[in-house]
Order: structure tokens, then sequence, then C-alpha cells
């Protein structure tokens, strides 16, 4: 299998983030959506264990917190670790060559 890189295939509108805005506990469900171009691209190049990394950056701190999530779980719950507005983000990834999850990790924490 070849190696993929950024500028090979524009997937920026294929995920949809589900968020609750109003929240009054520190414990939200995240729920999220594929497109079928996703799935596709995800299967023509038997890319294996995706994962969603969802990124957890606060307004009122410096320090964001990450979270992968197996892309086909399509929701979780995440741990809000601060007060205020929080920015919550996310996108697809998955382990490259010889990496594994525990590579992803290594990569993205």
């Amino acid at each position: 299998m070849t190696a993929i890189t950024e500028t090979d295939i524009d997937l920026s509108d294929s995920l949809e983030l589900i968020i609750e805005r109003e929240v009054t506990t520190p414990t939200i469900q995240i729920q999220w959506c594929v497109e079928p171009e996703l799935v596709e691209f995800l299967s023509e190049n038997e890319i294996e264990d995706p994962q969603l990394l969802i990124v957890k950056n606060p307004y009122n701190s410096r320090k964001e917190d990450r979270v992968l999530v197996p892309l086909d779980k399509m929701m979780d719950y995440i741990q809000l670790n601060t007060a205020g507005e929080v920015e919550i983000f996310a996108t697809v990834v998955w382990p490259t060559g010889d990496n594994d999850f525990e590579g992803l990790k290594e990569e993205f924490f």
C-alpha cells in the first residue's frame, strides 16, 4: 500500500460533530457522522482501525486535551476539565507503516 499524504485527498467536509451547545455537566456526549466519501476512501486504501482524534481546547487555558476514539463507535462521552467555553474539534487519523494504535497515541499525545 502506498503512503497517503494530506495533499492526496481533501475530506475536510466528510466529518460532522454533533455536540449539545448548552452544557450543564462536566461530561458531555459527542456524536459524529461521516460522509460516504470518507468511508469509501478508508475502504479503498485498506485503512484499518481509523480513529477520531478529538481535541478539547479551553478558551481560558493554554492546555488542550486530546482523546482517541474508534471512528466506528460513532458516539462517546468526553470529560470537560475546565469551566467556561471550550472549543472542540476533531479529525480522522490512522496508523501508517509499522505504527499501530500505540504509535498513534505516541504521535498525538
